[in-house]
């Protein structure tokens, strides 16, 4: 997307952020106690700002890609940080909270922008692999 176009979009943007403002203020203002017009700016100041976030990455030459990881993947510190603080590569990822942010560039190559926040745990169980592929633990059986 050109900047051309994002600004061209801009009023369209505007009114579905203050429509998602609007509902998510339906389904959850009632069980907040802040002041409700700071509340609302805040939201929509959120929300507009991934909004730009967005539009500046599909400007960019490179391509970005957000990552999560599934459960029962095995944790990886190069592009994992874990809120458990176990850093071990026998822990496995229990459940991604934030999205890993990767940079690919015109040839193919990877790298981290920002690293995954996932919550990890030890477990003993058949696990998926990055790949795709599965791995066995000890004492398992393939049927």
């Amino acid at each position: 997307m050109s900047k051309a176009t994002a600004s061209l979009e801009s009023l369209t943007l505007q009114a579905h952020c203050k429509k998602i403002v609007d509902e998510t203020e339906s389904l959850f203002g009632q069980y907040s106690v802040s002041d409700k017009t700071k509340r609302l700016d805040q939201l929509c100041d959120i929300l507009w700002r991934c909004i730009q976030f967005k539009q500046k990455l599909e400007c960019q030459e490179d391509t970005y890609i957000l990552w999560c990881s599934h459960p029962k993947m095995p944790f990886r510190n190069e592009r994992m940080y874990s809120l458990t603080e176990k850093m071990d590569p026998e822990e496995w990822v229990e459940l991604s909270l934030w999205p890993c942010l990767h940079k690919v560039n015109s040839i193919g190559e990877w790298s981290v922008i920002e690293k995954e926040i996932v919550t990890t745990s030890s477990l003993s169980i058949s696990l998926v692999d990055h790949s795709g592929e599965m791995e066995l633990q000890q004492g398992e059986e393939v049927f």
